[in-house]
């Protein structure tokens, strides 16, 4: 019903060495037969607990909107009542105070179509919207979004700064929301928004380029000018010799 694995480098003959196991989807009252099995290590490994036996406890979810998913690499809670991570907000809150900000974030009282923003932008219209995410990649996110009012498009990713957005091909505002996150005003009406990655000097390779070219072409012009002055030199040279044969 639920596994667990725990790598046995700081197993210490005569301590305590836990197994956490991620199983809080079975039910209240099971009986649970738990299995141990190695590999890699040397010998046979002798498990003891009180009593000579494997000692064994529970810990029960505390109804805290908190469900344990993972035990091993790491521990990794999932949260059950969280907001999308791309998500409407149809009302805007704006609050410049970075403490204040974090204050109220960890209120409890924000609801999910709500956003604080850092610094004021267009007034949300407190209508909500229709959202089709049609790509959600790693450096572009793209959602088409039905809006009955105009208000933010939440994406929940720390993307202030390295990345760029668009409403319909036109660049927007990527607003800072939630202490670290973005908004994207959006206007009432059928939009699509694109959220995607800006590298830094992107456009280096084809100024680069440009200027190879350049330097290129300024090497044969320089070039031709050169034969040619040398040309009309010889020219010259050669009809002055011309002359003095014939005057003599």
């Amino acid at each position: 019903m639920a596994r667990s694995q725990r790598l046995a480098a700081r197993l210490v003959e005569g301590q305590p060495f836990d197994f956490p196991v991620a199983a809080e989807d079975v039910p209240a009252g099971s009986e649970l037969t738990v299995e141990f099995s190695t590999s890699g290590v040397d010998g046979p490994l002798r498990a003891e607990g009180i009593d000579g036996e494997v000692a064994l406890e529970t810990t029960t979810a505390a109804g805290d909107g908190l469900k344990l998913v993972q035990a091993f690499p790491a521990v990794v809670y999932e949260r059950l009542d969280a907001a999308p991570r791309i998500r409407w907000a149809s009302e805007a809150i704006v609050e410049p105070d970075g403490v204040a900000r974090v204050d109220r974030e960890a209120s409890g009282t924000l609801r999910p179509d709500q956003v604080v923003l850092d610094t004021p932008g267009p007034p949300a219209q407190g209508a909500g919207a229709d959202l089709r995410i049609d790509e959600d990649g790693t450096d572009r996110i793209e959602v088409s979004v039905s809006a009955r009012g105009a208000g933010y498009l939440v994406v929940a990713d720390a993307v202030q700064g390295q990345f760029t957005a668009t409403v319909d091909g036109t660049p927007a505002e990527l607003r800072p929301a939630d202490h670290g996150l973005v908004a994207v005003a959006v206007p009432a009406g059928e939009h699509v928004v694109r959220v995607e990655y800006a590298a830094p000097y992107a456009n280096l390779g084809g100024w680069v380029s440009m200027l190879m070219v350049i330097a290129i072409v300024m090497v044969v012009v320089v070039g031709r000018v050169r034969d040619r002055r040398r040309s009309t030199s010889e020219g010259f040279g050669a009809a002055r010799q011309s002359q003095i044969v014939t005057s003599r």
